[in-house]
């Protein structure tokens, strides 16, 4: 299995400092779900 810390280190960098971008079927399904950006963000910042 590949070794993944250095991306999620990057995905986690990326959330922090908030350089992303959501598509449209990402945000119908934090919706869907009852998921803010705000709470998808600090979730992936903090691990």
């Amino acid at each position: 299995m590949p070794d993944l810390d250095p991306v999620l280190g990057h995905i986690r960098a990326q959330a922090a400092s908030q350089n992303f971008r959501i598509i449209l079927h990402a945000h119908q399904e934090m919706v869907e779900e009852g998921f803010t950006l705000y709470h998808v963000v600090e979730a992936i910042a903090s691990g």
